[in-house]
């Protein structure tokens, strides 16, 4: 690259990194006309035109820069994303298999590909490469009747999600989970003993592993939620809690889950959107977003057109969520730990998932086999949350 041309380029980094993406577009488009060859200028140019919401544009860019430098696995990794945000998930399965033919070993790739086929509800394959996103040797069961040690997950609800495997295993189970779930999993009845545990003990099998080790094939193999139990006296007082808020029916709401590292999964919509979409619903709106940004409960509560009550301090207490959860009439907003609570109270969800989708709640329809009774609204790929905010808005304004 030549010197003026490089000028520009480091520009549009300097730009992307700070977020400003329309400009470092200008910079890497700059640089590309200097030098229309270089490969690296059309991958970040697409990574930022991936940024902006515009997928088809990034993924002939990134095809471009393929034509250019063919071996280049990070290329093969972006173009995967790009497709994925398209919704061309068969295409993004593909676009991964050949990133492992150039890097058999490129764990990330395993990984995502793990992700996309069971999204795709391609369950035996999807589970083999899902293991890779652990490194180490992949564990094995104990002998039949030996006990079994089992390490929870990333965070609250991939360990309440996974440990609906442990009812498959043969032998006293003990689970080492977050402090905050051992009293909810010593009630279940299930484990012979429940730990905390901050990291994951010596010899104890990942809980993400469960699925692959017990052979699940196929969506008519997925087993129930765990199920869990609320507190009867934490019941008793939240319910008149509530009463004093308004009637019936209670909805809780969240509008943003996850987190915004890089690399991590985050699932939100405008507070406003969902708000509007509640608008004009009977009964008593609970909001139970956990670090609300400043301003989004009363832009919330504007398009509701009345007040929304906040209980977003029960995120703090599990056993208090599970209860209020227990009492919802209803659950509306993406997912989140409490998505995973409220199924194994049996309680259902109207769960809106965000394009591209977590493999949980697969590519398409209006369900998922991971939770009876939930109902899925889906952004659209063009990134509109109109038509599925306006299905939701309808489905609850015949309730009345």
């Amino acid at each position: 690259m030549g010197q003026e041309a490089d000028e520009h380029f480091n520009r549009g980094n300097a730009l992307a990194a700070r977020g400003l993406h329309a400009d470092a577009e200008a910079a890497y488009r700059e640089a590309l006309r200097l030098e229309p060859q270089d490969f690296q200028a059309m991958s970040n140019l697409a990574d930022c035109l991936r940024q902006r919401g515009r997928p088809d544009e990034a993924i002939a860019l990134y095809g471009a820069a393929l034509a250019v430098q063919p071996g280049e696995a990070q290329l093969h990794a972006n173009l995967s994303a790009a497709l994925h945000a398209a919704g061309r998930f068969d295409d993004g399965v593909a676009s991964l298999r050949r990133l492992l033919e150039i890097d058999p070993w490129h764990a990330g790739a395993h990984r995502n590909l793990g992700w996309l086929l069971l999204a795709l509800g391609r369950f035996e394959e999807g589970w083999a490469e899902y293991r890779w996103r652990a490194h180490g040797a992949a564990p094995r069961l104990p002998a039949p009747g030996l006990p079994v040690h089992l390490a929870g997950g990333a965070g609250i609800g991939d360990t309440i999600f996974f440990l609906r495997f442990a009812l498959r295993l043969e032998g006293p189970l003990a689970a080492h989970v977050d402090a905050r779930l051992v009293s909810l999993l010593q009630r279940s009845g299930v484990f012979a003993s429940v730990v905390a545990q901050e990291s994951p003990a010596a010899g104890a099998i990942p809980v993400g592993d469960l699925p692959a080790l017990t052979g699940m094939a196929s969506a008519a193999d997925a087993p129930p939620p765990l199920v869990l139990a609320a507190r009867e006296d934490l019941r008793a007082a939240l319910a008149a809690e509530l009463a004093a808020l308004g009637p019936a029916p209670y909805r809780g709401v969240v509008w943003r889950a996850g987190t915004r590292d890089e690399g991590a999964l985050l699932k939100q919509l405008p507070a406003e959107m969902l708000g509007a979409a509640l608008r004009g619903t009977a009964g008593t709106v609970l909001v139970l977003q956990r670090e609300a940004e400043p301003g989004e409960a009363a832009r919330f509560a504007a398009a509701l057109g009345r007040e929304a009550h906040d209980l977003s301090g029960t995120q703090q207490d599990l056993e208090r969520l599970l209860a209020l959860l227990d009492l919802l009439d209803d659950y509306v907003g993406v997912s989140s730990s409490a998505v995973h609570l409220r199924a194994g109270l049996g309680r259902g969800c109207r769960v809106l998932v965000p394009m591209p989708p977590e493999w949980r709640w697969m590519t398409a329809g209006a369900a998922s086999p991971w939770f009876p009774g939930s109902r899925v609204y889906r952004q659209a790929v063009d990134g509109s949350w109109r038509a599925a905010l306006e299905a939701l808005a309808r489905e609850l304004g015949a309730q009345g």
